[in-house]
């Protein structure tokens, strides 16, 4: 979790909570807890959280801290929640009752990004609830989210309010479809972004016929070739005729060991001296097929998943109680929870619209762009549709086919928003607005 996720939460739940940038000496502070300390010392900040409020310590007073608590011989205290020492110790963070001599040590968290997180989580106002199933869940039943599919040439624009079951459902639902379809991959492989696994999928993949129907594979190399055919014939006399058309002699003769070893015969090299009779290998030109159907309105669903994740990453949890907001998260838990069988019907369509411009202005906004062919560029922008009085997210993935408009308020929400409405991503990373 980045470390302003939880100074953001911090002054939500109190505008007195403050934090500063901290120039002073940070040798005792351990190295997973200087960052925070350098850029938002906690001056004065209490999150109200583990059944009372959680007390974080300046830096100018931590060795006044450690003192307090050197009896219980832990590496270091940070924080405390009713007077209860929270401390990092070997890299995992734990919390022990006070006044005890020796207490038990009751383990909170794997690391101090984890505790943050459950505090932002927990501290608030939506307490531990999934965005999107609603469910109460405890903080190692979240993930990080990205709102847009990473495979679409997002790395950092996430948000930790989603479960791991839903993140689950909806990426091998929703996402996959829409990184995963042909306009996809032809734009993935032009601009060469990778997915999860590192790899960079290539249209050829996808092709699995000739045109006139003949299987055919794609080898690593991007080469085409024949799927081989076996077939067999039996005589009157009880012999069988085994047929194997292969791009080779050696895969052929690979192919007729498996059949006659399924069928208890050893087969050796001089058999096929004496009994096998080849024919010529003559090169064919393959020309492939590619079969897919795409259903815009599915591409319409994940759509109105990037807006409504989009909308709670601007406006917070204040957007969850909106009525639209309930008719999309209905919408995308239903589809991916739902049966394999289950289509997206044309009802989407009152929320979402394909954009006929990229937001270019957006562009504009953020300065000057040294954009070429291999530049990644997605713009995302929360506003007021003047026309229709309501609030809208614009999605533009610039060079591919995936722009659209999204309605995910009826009413007009003006600014102020809890984060600025407009966010542009250049080769994976935020470069507007600057943190």
């Amino acid at each position: 979790m980045k470390f302003s996720k939880f100074v953001d939460m911090a002054l939500e739940q109190n505008p007195h909570n403050r934090f500063a940038k901290f120039n002073g000496n940070v040798e005792i502070i351990p190295d997973e807890l200087q960052p925070f300390y350098r850029t938002y010392n906690p001056v004065n900040v209490q999150i109200e959280d583990f059944g009372g409020d959680v007390l974080f310590c300046p830096a100018n007073e931590l060795e006044e801290l450690q003192s307090k608590y050197a009896y219980l011989g832990v590496q270091f205290v940070f924080a405390t929640c009713n007077d209860a020492p929270i401390f990092f110790h070997d890299g995992r963070i734990y919390i022990c009752a006070h006044g005890v001599r020796k207490p038990e040590w009751e383990e909170l968290t794997a690391d101090v990004s984890e505790l943050l997180s459950l505090l932002a989580v927990k501290g608030g106002t939506q307490s531990n609830k999934c965005i999107m199933c609603s469910k109460p869940k405890s903080l190692n039943e979240f993930s990080s989210e990205h709102i847009i599919p990473y495979a679409l040439g997002n790395h950092t624009l996430t948000i930790d309010s989603v479960c791991k079951d839903c993140n689950s459902k909806i990426g091998s639902r929703i996402d996959s479809l829409l990184v995963n379809n042909p306009l996809a991959i032809m734009f993935r492989e032009t601009m060469e972004l990778q997915g999860q696994s590192g790899k960079i999928p290539h249209l050829s993949d996808l092709v699995k016929h000739t045109s006139d129907g003949r299987a055919i594979s794609i080898d690593a190399n991007g080469i085409p070739k024949f799927m081989p055919l076996t077939y067999k014939n039996e005589d009157e006399d009880g012999s069988i005729m085994l047929h194997v058309e292969a791009s080779t002699k050696e895969e052929g003769i690979v192919i007729l060991k498996k059949i006659a070893s399924r069928n208890g015969v050893i087969l050796n090299d001089a058999d096929f001296e004496t009994s096998a009779r080849f024919g010529e290998i003559t090169q064919e030109q393959v020309t492939g097929r590619i079969d897919f159907s795409l259903d815009l309105n599915v591409l319409f669903l994940a759509a109105a998943k990037i807006a409504y994740e989009y909308a709670y990453y601007v406006l917070g949890d204040t957007y969850l109680s909106d009525r639209t907001a309930d008719a999309l998260r209905n919408m995308i838990v239903s589809y991916a929870y739902g049966s394999k069988e289950m289509v997206v019907d044309n009802s989407i369509g009152q929320f979402v619209m394909l954009m006929p411009e990229p937001i270019k202005d957006l562009i504009a906004k953020c300065g000057t762009l040294k954009i070429n062919k291999n530049t990644s560029v997605i713009a995302l922008l929360l506003g007021i549709n003047e026309a229709t009085n309501s609030t809208i997210v614009n999605i533009s993935i610039l060079g591919s086919p995936f722009n659209f408009s999204v309605k995910i308020s009826d009413k007009s929400i003006p600014p102020p928003y809890k984060k600025d409405g407009m966010t542009v991503l250049v080769n994976g990373d935020i470069i507007f607005p600057l943190e």
